[in-house]
C-alpha cells in the first residue's frame, strides 16, 4: 500500500514519544541501580540514554534537512570521488551525502559497544553467564557500525552521482557503479526511523560493480528484496525527494543524455513528487 509522507507523519510521532518516553524511564531506573551499586546500571545509562539523546537528534535533523531542502535544495553539479574508474566523463549530477549526523552515530556507537563491553564484564568478573551474549552482540554489531561510519568522517565525501551511463552511489560501506540498463527498480525502504533507498538490479544483467563490504551485503540485502541499499538518513536531501528524481531519470533516457551539462540541475531540483513509491 502506498503512503504519503503526510499520512505516515502522526504514527511516526506517535513511536517517537513513545520511545522518548521509555528511554526516559529505563535511564531513571539505570540510575536508581547505580546508586544502588549495581555497576550494570551504567550500562543502562549508556544504552537508554545514549539512545534516547541520538533519538531525539534524529527527529530533529530530519525536520531540519526537510525545511533546508525545501529553501536551498542540495543538488548540485560535480562528480563524487571514484567515479573515474568506471566512466571516462565522471562529471554529472551529484546529490550530496552531509556530514552532520556521522559524528552523532560515532557517538552512539561508541555508547552501545561501551555498554556491551560492561556487559562482558559482568559476565566475567562477576559469573553472570547470561550477560555474555549480549554484550560480545552489542561489541560486535556496534562496533562494526562504528568502523564502518569512520570512513565518512575521514575518507571523500559520499553521495549519489547521476550520469547519462548510470549511478555512482559512494556509501559508508563501500560504492557502487549500477549502469541504467541494469536497474529494474528504484525504491524507498522503511523501517520505523530508518529509510534507505533500494535498488533492484535485473537477474542476469552485467555492468554492475560493487565494492568494499557493499559487496558482502548484497545477498542478505536479496532477503529484503532488493540489491543495493542507500542509507537515507546520510543523504542532504530528505530521500523522498531523492527517489522522485531516480524514478523520473529511470524512465526518461532523453533527461538522462542531459546530466553531464550544469544547466539541467535547477530543472531536477524540485522533482515530480508522483513519482514516490513506498517498498
Amino acid at each position: 500500500m502506498t503512503q504519503t509522507s503526510s499520512e505516515r507523519r502522526p504514527n511516526t510521532r506517535v513511536r517517537s514519544v513513545l520511545l522518548a518516553v521509555a528511554c526516559t524511564v529505563m535511564t531513571a531506573l539505570s540510575a536508581l541501580a547505580v546508586v544502588g551499586g549495581e555497576p550494570l546500571g551504567y550500562a543502562g545509562l549508556l544504552l537508554f540514554g545514549g539512545g534516547g539523546l541520538f533519538l531525539l537528534y534524529a527527529s530533529r535533523s530530519d525536520a531540519r534537512r526537510r525545511t533546508r531542502a525545501a529553501t536551498d535544495p542540495a543538488l548540485r553539479h560535480g562528480t563524487v570521488a571514484g567515479a573515474e574508474r568506471h566512466t571516462g566523463a565522471p562529471a554529472g549530477v551529484v546529490c550530496p551525502a552531509g556530514r552532520g549526523a556521522i559524528l552523532p552515530v560515532l557517538a552512539g556507537c561508541a555508547a552501545f559497544a561501551a555498554a556491551g563491553g560492561l556487559l562482558l564484564y559482568g559476565a566475567v568478573a562477576e559469573g553472570r553467564a547470561g550477560l555474555a551474549l549480549p554484550g560480545v552482540l552489542a561489541l560486535a554489531v556496534f562496533g562494526g557500525f562504528g568502523a564502518l561510519t569512520v570512513p565518512r568522517v575521514f575518507g571523500p565525501p559520499t553521495g549519489i552521482l547521476l550520469l547519462p551511463e548510470g549511478i555512482f552511489c559512494r556509501m559508508p560501506a563501500g560504492t557502487a557503479w549500477l549502469p541504467w540498463d541494469t536497474i529494474e527498480g528504484i525504491a524507498l525502504g522503511a523501517n520505523r526511523n530508518q529509510r534507505w533507498l533500494a535498488f533492484t538490479l535485473r537477474r542476469g544483467a552485467e555492468g554492475a560493480v560493487l565494492t568494499g563490504p557493499a559487496r558482502w551485503f548484497r545477498v542478505p540485502n536479496r532477503l529484503f528484496g532488493m540489491d543495493v541499499g542507500y542509507p537515507g538518513q546520510g543523504l542532504a536531501q530528505p530521500p523522498e525527494d531523492v527517489l522522485a528524481l531516480l524514478v523520473r531519470l529511470h524512465g526518461d533516457p532523453g533527461l538522462r543524455a542531459q546530466l553531464r551539462d550544469p544547466s539541467i540541475v535547477d530543472s531536477l531540483r524540485r522533482p515530480d513528487a508522483s513519482a514516490w513509491r513506498r517498498w
